[in-house]
This record gives C-alpha cells, sequence and structure tokens, in this order.
C-alpha cells in the first residue's frame, strides 16, 4: 500500500540540512523525493485489534502524522508505507486491519517513505529527478545547487544525461540560466534553512524561511498538476524566481498569483510548440498581488461559524491565451488574514473533513498559503 501524499521538514530527526553550502538542497531533494532517511532497526512489532504498535528502544524520531516504510516484517501485510499515529519516544501505532494479532518476525525496519521519484542522472552539485508515476513521457526537473544561497532550476521533456535535454522549460531566452530555488538567508555552512517539502509522487512544493528574522518565505513547486485536458502530457509546471532573490525575495513565489516570468508549463494546451508561460487564479485574486494578504478584511476564526475558510481551486491559466489549463493539487487559500504561525498543522476544516493542512506565509511576509499534508491530491 501506498500512501500518496507526504511532508518533511527540516525539524524532522534524520532529516539533511539546507545549509549555505553548495550541494546541500540536492542532499534534501535525494532523502525526501528518493531514499527517505531516519532508518530504524525495529525492536518488536506486533498486532492487537487490527492496530500494529512498533517498539524501538532507542527511540525512533517520528511524529504522528508521518509516513514511515515498513520493510522486513513477517506477514508482509505489515510491510509498506504506513501513516504514524500514537507516537511517543520509543513507540508509534499503525492501522493494520485484517491483519491477524501476534508478533511479527523478521529483520524489520522503519524509515521516512520517500515520495516515490527517482533521480535520473548527477554530477558535481548538479541533480535531475524525475516522476515515474506519470509513466514513460515523464519530465524531468534539473537542479544545479552550485550557489550557496539559490539553485538554478529548469523543466525538460526528456534528458539524456545530467547536462542534454530536449524541450526545456522554461526555455533559455525566457530564463537564461532558469528559474531560482531560495536555499538559505546566508553563505554560512553552520545556517540551517528552514525548509519543507510537501509531495505526492507526481507534484512537490518546496517552502521555507528566506531571512533568519523570518521576515521573507518562499513557496515554489514542480511536477504534474491536475489538468482539464483530456490526455494531457505536457503539462508539467515549475515554479520560481524569476531573478536572483536577494534583490526581492518571495516576489515570485506561488502566493503571488499575476508575478510574470516566474511560472511555465512544458506546452501549451496544444500540445504544440515549446514552453508556456502561465499565471494563477482563485478566490477572487487573479489581479491581487498576494493570496492570504494582511490586507484581506475577514478575521480568524470566521465568527459565525469559529472557522477557517479555504478558497479553491487555484488554478493555472495559459499567459498567451487565457486558457485554464487545470489546478495546482492539495493547495488552498486561506481567507483570513494572517491566520496563524509559520508551520501550523490545521484538521479541524469543515470543508475537508478528515484532512490537515500546513499553513504557510506564502510571500514577502504578506501572504499566507495552506497545503494538505494528508491528501490523496488527485
Amino acid at each position: 500500500m501506498s500512501i500518496p501524499v507526504k511532508h518533511f521538514n527540516f525539524e524532522q530527526t534524520g532529516a539533511p540540512q539546507c545549509t549555505g553550502e553548495p550541494g546541500s538542497m540536492i542532499a534534501v531533494l535525494d532523502a525526501c523525493l528518493v531514499n527517505g532517511f531516519n532508518l530504524n532497526p525495529i525492536d518488536s512489532l506486533s498486532v492487537t485489534g487490527g492496530v500494529a504498535t512498533v517498539s524501538v528502544s532507542a527511540g525512533h524520531g517520528f511524529t504522528d502524522d508521518m509516513v514511515v516504510l515498513i520493510e522486513g516484517a513477517t506477514p508482509t501485510a505489515l510491510n509498506g508505507e504506513k501513516r504514524v499515529t500514537n507516537a511517543s519516544t520509543t513507540t508509534f501505532d499503525f492501522d493494520a486491519t485484517g491483519v491477524a494479532d501476534g508478533a511479527a518476525t523478521g529483520a524489520i525496519s522503519c524509515k521516512t517513505a520517500p515520495a516515490g521519484w527517482e533521480k535520473a542522472f548527477s554530477g558535481t552539485n548538479v541533480a535531475v529527478y524525475r516522476m515515474p508515476a506519470f509513466g514513460s513521457n515523464s519530465h524531468y526537473l534539473r537542479v544545479d545547487d552550485t550557489d550557496p544561497q539559490w539553485a538554478r532550476l529548469r523543466g525538460y521533456e526528456s534528458m539524456t544525461d545530467v547536462d542534454t535535454g530536449v524541450g526545456p522549460f522554461p526555455t533559455t531566452t525566457q530564463s537564461a540560466g532558469g528559474l531560482y530555488w531560495y536555499k538559505t538567508a546566508t553563505s554560512s555552512a553552520s545556517y540551517k534553512s528552514k525548509w519543507v517539502i510537501v509531495a505526492d509522487d507526481m507534484f512537490m512544493y518546496w517552502l521555507g524561511q528566506e531571512q533568519a528574522n523570518g521576515a521573507e518565505h518562499y513557496c515554489y513547486a514542480f511536477g504534474y498538476p491536475v489538468s482539464y485536458r483530456a490526455g494531457d502530457t505536457y503539462h508539467a509546471f515549475v515554479s520560481g524566481e524569476r531573478t536572483d532573490p536577494s534583490s526581492a525575495p518571495g516576489i515570485s513565489c506561488l502566493a503571488a498569483p499575476n508575478a510574470t516570468a516566474c511560472r511555465y508549463l512544458s506546452r501549451a494546451s496544444t500540445q504544440i510548440g515549446g514552453a508556456e508561460e502561465v499565471r494563477m487564479y482563485g478566490g477572487g485574486v487573479f489581479s491581487s498581488w498576494y493570496i492570504g494578504s494582511a490586507s484581506t478584511p475577514f478575521v480568524y476564526p470566521n465568527i459565525a461559524d469559529n472557522s477557517l475558510l479555504l478558497a479553491s481551486p487555484y488554478m493555472i491559466v495559459e499567459f498567451s491565451t487565457n486558457v485554464i489549463r487545470g489546478e495546482i493539487p492539495g493547495f488552498y487559500m486561506p481567507l483570513h488574514n494572517k491566520a496563524l504561525q509559520n508551520r501550523d498543522v490545521v484538521s479541524d476544516i469543515v470543508q475537508l473533513p478528515g484532512r490537515s493542512l500546513l499553513f504557510h506565509y506564502g510571500a514577502r511576509s504578506i501572504g499566507s498559503v495552506m497545503i494538505d499534508i494528508t491528501g490523496p491530491w488527485r
């Protein structure tokens, strides 16, 4: 069994740190998207009444709602991706409905489950990722992590090695070196960025805090959104900063719906031609600079029903034609002004029963977004 949506952050046990060093972002992407992290040998695993209890006497470091990968257990139904519940320092539970009561056997281990991507190519401080879940036409993301403070990113329709690809998005004309993803507030190897990744096997968000004082934040994405076009095979999406982020960090993040030269699809809805620039629309903010803005008049919680209210979907609009191509998955717009603290998780939203959403300041401290960390997104 696969649990489609996973969330990762810099505070999780065993997670790599993104610092002011070349290659540190790639280490984070490898761990979260491809390999997993925080591998632990399990001392005991037993099932009682459809609930499995794991014991790791040395401590496991997992928290509720994290997704772990269990391997090496007999019965084999206990293996696979499991969502953690009732976590303590040395034990945690997961759902084992249908498994007979008793103790598991084998050399059993657990680790933070990766999102299900693959690393197609690699070089010195450069890596290329793709999403096998989309099939043989899966597009590629090239990450150049040479600079201490930001990486340069570009999507490709296909690649044959770490430096060679066809169908780039954005093209070199649209962005000579690719878009920027911010890594860290300083070039110091000791500074640790407050990064967050939320991903399924076809889409990922890179979130974080740009300045040590918490004044600026970013929200970028890559992957396959939900397309409104039947049979769409060229809707891979990438967003990022259009210029060196040190001058205006966060200005082009996903919370700024009408920003230009910072979001692209691999092709237009016609499925021909090259990269298509896009902008965003949702919740009546097509011309507004930021969603979840501090200038929004609605307070939190909503007094009428003591709730957090959201707008969705957040749609992708082809810039040249105004064709609404689709929507990015698991992404919601809070209708309140600065409803919560950064990285707060809310689980009692009336509009989305059974879902937990992560709150994140979207851009320059005045925009905010919420991302579903439960799923599924599709």
